[in-house]
């Protein structure tokens, strides 16, 4: 009787316990979101050529190009240690060479972002704007809806999310 009397208080401290933590526990994955902003660039010369393939005498090579976030006002040069692309960008070869571009995501007033371009230093920088969209409203999650580059829209929204740039 000692043993019965004993084990229904245990067993129901256990119960509450156990319901207690599976009540706390959410269901809810911590949010999910999404940062869908690189951007799909080819550079060409104006006669066609791919500057970005390296077997080229005049190809643009990868050491030489720079990208520069403007915050507060000023660009700030690209050098994130700790991304698989440090320098906010990658060079990859499908059908051709593409540079994958991952515009800033320090957004202004209207939405927009700014990413400065620098193919070779004795160039001046490029710059893409980019409008930024939020997913949900109170979401980390944004996309690219447009792109302009140096002031001309180069990209509506519709379709991949590429452009040639020719220098």
């Amino acid at each position: 009787m000692k043993l019965h009397a004993l084990l229904t208080p245990l067993t129901l401290l256990l119960f509450f316990v156990s319901a207690g933590v599976l009540l706390s526990c959410s269901q809810d994955d911590p949010e999910d979101f999404v940062r869908d902003t690189a951007v799909e660039i080819s550079i060409v010369s104006a006669a066609g050529e791919d500057l970005l393939d390296p077997a080229l005498p005049n190809a643009i090579g990868q050491a030489a190009i720079k990208v520069s976030y403007l915050q507060q006002g000023r660009p700030v040069q690209v050098m994130n240690s700790n991304l698989d692309y440090q320098n906010g960008f990658l060079i990859y070869r499908s059908s051709h060479y593409t540079l994958r571009l991952f515009p800033s995501e320090h957004i202004d007033q209207q939405g927009r972002s700014t990413t400065y371009l620098q193919l070779k230093e004795s160039e001046p920088a490029d710059t893409l704007v980019c409008q930024l969209k939020q997913l949900h409203h109170q979401s980390a999650s944004v996309v690219v809806s447009k792109i302009w580059h140096n002031s001309q829209l180069v990209w509506d929204g519709t379709g991949p999310r590429y452009f040639v740039l020719t220098k």
